[in-house]
């Protein structure tokens, strides 16, 4: 055993061990603080590094403001070589409790300041759970991250193909967040448009399997707006299928616009090809049991049909007791194509 003490510095080791091939060393004790007052109060691991892995068991870290409880592993082919095979490198990483705080994260990158999330710097973020694998075949396990007010995020998953995330393969079979409005705001920032106002609660579970551009999927919302259920599927060329059911969800909430808008209850079914609004073809069914439009609740509303771009051609129909009517025909809004063809019944409105 040896140690070295001063007023700043502490440090206590033992079964140090050190070879061109090999280093370990079992740290019982160490802590610092560094001229800007940045401390480590506690750090203790069973430490060993070879020519093809580094480990740190029993890994526990504090500072003043956050903590470590870990075991590490990474292997790989060799250090020299380590940024050319990094899809290669394998990693075992169990993280018992991870706890920290912005202020000490924006204290060696000063530029994340910047990024909305980082603004908060009193905001500390708690991870648990396991990953391990190879970086391009990585899975996880109970992964759990805790940030915010209230946010929660939990899932296992497997992710092949990273380091380049646009063609990775992801899926995430169990994946539960809740979080709200504040939470929402203070890591988005300026990205959410001031017209929108987000719900107060939102909890989502989501199945997802796929690349970004390429994936089948399905999402549950519950929200202090209402509820909705998603699920979607897109190939690589672009053909969509999915199917969203609404339950008494407020629109005009959302859109700060309670007088003309409120909630919408509907379930619909689309299919198509094509994500670009101006090319998009795709056909149409909805049933509308309620959709609160101008301070007027309407009833039975049903839409049927086919979309080219910006035009429509198929039926709509209303079916409310104080409004009916049946529309056949097309609209067509497309720049250079604006066209309007159709035949309106208005059984009978009173507005």
């Amino acid at each position: 055993a040896w140690g070295k003490r001063s007023e700043e510095h502490s440090l206590k080791a033992s079964d140090f061990y050190y070879s061109p091939a090999k280093t370990e060393i079992s740290v019982e004790e160490f802590s610092t603080l560094d001229q800007h007052n940045f401390s480590i109060t506690q750090f203790e691991t069973d430490f060993s590094m070879d020519a093809h892995s580094v480990t740190a068991e029993k890994l526990i870290i504090k500072t003043a403001n956050s903590a470590i409880d870990a075991d590490l592993n990474i292997r790989f082919s060799s250090l020299a070589s380590l940024k050319d095979s990094l899809p290669f490198l394998i990693l075992n990483l169990d993280m018992r409790n991870v706890q920290v705080r912005n202020s000490e994260i924006v204290y060696f990158n000063a530029g994340l300041y910047k990024q909305p999330f980082f603004k908060d710097v009193m905001n500390t973020t708690t991870v648990s759970g396991k990953v391990s694998g190879p970086v391009n075949n990585l899975s996880g396990e109970s992964l759990t991250i805790k940030t915010g007010r209230n946010t929660q995020v939990k899932t296992d998953f497997t992710i092949r193909g990273l380091p380049e995330v646009e063609t990775a393969w992801f899926n995430f079979p169990n994946l539960k967040v809740n979080s709200g409005r504040k939470d929402i705001k203070m890591m988005a920032g300026a990205a959410i448009p001031d017209s929108i106002s987000l719900p107060e609660t939102i909890a989502l579970r989501v199945n997802f399997k796929g690349e970004i551009r390429s994936f089948v999927t399905t999402l549950a919302l519950n929200s202090s707006y209402g509820s909705a259920d998603v699920s979607a599927s897109v190939d690589k060329n672009e053909n969509f299928r999915s199917k969203l059911s609404l339950v008494k969800f407020d629109v005009g909430r959302l859109m700060m616009d309670t007088a003309m808008f409120g909630p919408v209850s509907l379930k619909a079914e689309t299919s198509g090809r094509g994500l670009d609004k101006n090319t998009i073809r795709a056909s149409v069914r909805a049933d509308v049991s309620q959709v609160y439009l101008n301070r007027y609740n309407y009833h039975n509303l049903t839409v049927d049909g086919d979309i080219t771009g910006q035009k429509f051609e198929g039926q709509i129909n209303l079916d409310d007791q104080y409004a009916a009517f049946d529309f056949d025909g097309l609209v067509n809004l497309n720049a250079g194509e604006e066209q309007y063809k159709f035949k309106l019944n208005v059984k009978g409105a009173d507005l």
